[in-house]
């Protein structure tokens, strides 16, 4: 991540190492919109907040019965990314390491 590569490397930095760090402004920000829900411009963006994770439910359901819908299944595919990338960097700190996957031919 040299600066003499300018944009290149903060597209690199931004793209493959600050992505698995993105749901802790996720937690962050759900946990400070519910303990702030009484003051007036939070109670507000509380409803849509919420909304985004009950549509991410509602696309695990989806997926889990069979049903096809793309709508849900962005929310939902966006929060499994998030907390996949949660597990991850937990285990990681915790020294659990896992084998690398081959594939059988």
């Amino acid at each position: 991540l040299s600066p003499r590569y300018g944009f290149a490397a903060y597209q690199l930095l931004v793209h493959k190492y600050l992505r698995v760090f993105c749901w802790v402004p996720m937690i962050v920000a759900l946990v400070t919109n519910f303990l702030l829900r009484s003051v007036t411009p939070y109670n507000y963006l509380l409803v849509p907040h919420v909304t985004v994770y009950a549509l991410a439910f509602v696309g695990y359901l989806n997926v889990r019965m069979g049903i096809r819908s793309r709508f849900t299944y962005l929310f939902y595919y966006f929060v499994l990314l998030n907390y996949t990338c949660m597990i991850g960097f937990v285990n990681y700190a915790r020294g659990v390491r896992r084998p690398t996957w081959t594939p059988e031919r």
